[in-house]
């Protein structure tokens, strides 16, 4: 079942939901299942794959050999992305690639949200390992200057980036 949620907030009212400081500043968090939905993005944009994200990171200079790899990895990929403020602890990027990435934090796949200002994750739309249960995501954090590929549950809570069609 698709579900939506705004960090911190654990109401039902969408337009309290809505009126939160943490809506306007981050956005909505999305289960993996609510961005299969056509309506997450504006017409003429979808959102992210792996592949998307994966030619970001080599066009801002990460090895192709490493591009498929788990975990964190990259050298500055990460910091180039991040915005210039709003993440803990100095954590600020350059935001170079103009991508503007803000630490909206998550919802564990079983409750409760966790690490706004310190953790940015965003779904792609491409499932992992042969499974209907993972699907990958872009995980920046404020002490790392590279991008994490990891694989969680579907059912967590992340953030999403559009790319144009």
């Amino acid at each position: 079942m698709p579900v939506y949620y705004v960090y911190g907030y654990e109401g039902q009212n969408v337009e309290e939901a809505k009126s939160t400081t943490n809506y306007n500043l981050y956005g909505v968090l999305y289960n993996w299942l609510a961005v299969q939905d056509s309506d997450v993005c504006p017409n003429g944009w979808h959102v992210s794959s792996d592949a998307d994200w994966n030619l970001l990171e080599i066009t801002l200079g990460m090895d192709l050999e490493m591009v498929n790899s788990q975990g964190f990895r990259g050298t500055d990929q990460g910091e180039q992305m991040k915005s210039e403020s709003g993440w803990s602890n100095e954590g600020n990027g350059t935001n170079a690639s103009g991508l503007n990435i803000l630490p909206g934090g998550w919802r564990y796949a079983y409750n409760g949200f966790y690490h706004a200002g310190d953790d940015g994750i965003f779904w792609t739309n491409s499932l992992a390992l042969s499974s209907e249960y993972y699907a990958w995501a872009r995980r920046f954090v404020y002490n790392n200057q590279g991008v994490e590929r990891e694989n969680p549950l579907i059912t967590s809570g992340f953030s999403v980036r559009c790319v144009q069609d």
